[in-house]
């Protein structure tokens, strides 16, 4: 969250993919999500 709020979107998309990759993470489920959804993308 952080890293969005400062807008390093790359750095985010980046820590989003490894929360995403990682089976025991809480917040695996969400930062898959995220991704999906594309919020991080350059626009």
């Amino acid at each position: 969250m952080a890293q969005w709020q400062a807008k390093e979107t790359a750095q985010a998309l980046a820590t989003l993919r490894k929360v995403a990759a990682d089976s025991l993470n809480p917040y695996r489920a969400s930062a898959q999500k995220a991704i999906a959804a594309g919020i991080l993308e350059n626009k």
